[in-house]
């Protein structure tokens, strides 16, 4: 037998206690039988709450899962404060909250500004994307311009799939058309979904100094969403996700796709015990209160026996 949940001992604490000061002030462990069976109700819900289960043989069980490729814009744009705290940290939030609740696809991570690198390779080892995601830090980032074109051609290398997700955590990037790319992106066979983490009205960025960033032309620079990336996620059949939704982007990667990966892992089957310990739980109880109204009924038939003397 093994106890799933054995933190809910602890409560046998106060009845230990309980039993080492009865035993202190009466020199006896020797008390009523009701108080025996409350005692021992006690015990038996404090082991029904601990989950007893009698454990058998684990299996291994298949999951089919997809490629899934995270391709995170790492340019100075993704700097700004229009989402709290910034773009980079609210994409990096999203990541660790998908990874953690998906234990069925692969993910891969590619940062890119104007050029992109691998960051990560298909994996499903959650601490180890937990930790890149952690190491990705606006300080490194020295490029302030951005091209989809290169993350595009790096992730169809990634993954052999025939229908590979990317999702590109962007701002929109600085081009004015994206054509090309979603040309790219539909012959290649990607299925390529746009998370836009930006606002229409935009923010201002800073220097490292924490002056204002301007422009050749010494105009204060306001960096805000660029929504002709949507011909990308149109053109390869993707979803374009308004903001840090993560509800969208997990329903996204559980939608039916190129399930191209397969994943096995074991389940441990066991049989529930605690609803035994339960009913001798209610048992006992009944047994202490039948007991302890038998001898309040004798005690009170003994002393209206005194009362007729």
């Amino acid at each position: 037998m093994t106890l799933l949940m054995p933190g809910w001992l602890w409560l046998l604490l106060p009845l230990a206690a309980m039993m080492i000061y009865i035993y202190n002030s009466t020199g006896t462990l020797r008390l009523q039988k009701y108080y025996y069976y409350l005692l021992l109700s006690m015990l038996m819900l404090i082991m029904a709450m601990s989950r007893p289960v009698m454990m058998q043989k684990s299996i291994d069980v298949e999951q089919m899962g997809s490629d899934v490729i995270f391709a995170v814009d790492l340019s100075y744009s993704m700097q700004a404060d229009d989402l709290k705290p910034t773009r980079l940290d609210t994409a990096k939030n999203i990541l660790a909250k998908v990874v953690q609740a998906d234990q069925k696809n692969r993910f891969g991570v590619i940062g890119f500004t104007s050029n992109a690198i691998i960051l990560s390779p298909l994996t499903n080892d959650t601490d180890l994307l937990l930790h890149l995601f952690d190491g990705l830090d606006e300080k490194l980032i020295i490029t302030k311009g951005t091209s989809m074109m290169p993350a595009l051609k790096l992730a169809r290398k990634m993954s052999h799939a025939k229908k590979p997700l990317v999702v590109l955590l962007t701002d929109g990037g600085d081009e004015t058309s994206y054509v090309k790319e979603a040309e790219f992106a539909k012959k290649s066979g990607m299925v390529v979904n746009v998370m836009m983490l930006a606002t229409r009205s935009g923010s201002t960025l800073k220097e490292r100094d924490g002056s204002l960033l301007k422009d050749e032309n010494g105009d204060i620079v306001v960096t805000s969403r660029n929504s002709a990336i949507r011909a990308i996620n149109t053109a390869s059949g993707g979803q374009f996700i308004e903001g840090a939704d993560l509800t969208s982007l997990q329903d996204i990667l559980e939608s039916p796709s190129d399930k191209s990966y397969k994943n096995k892992t074991k389940m441990i089957q066991y049989n529930e015990l605690f609803y035994l310990f339960v009913i001798a739980s209610i048992l006992l109880f009944m047994a202490a209160t039948t007991t302890s109204l038998t001898l309040l009924k004798n005690l009170i038939f003994k002393q209206m026996a005194r009362w007729r003397r």
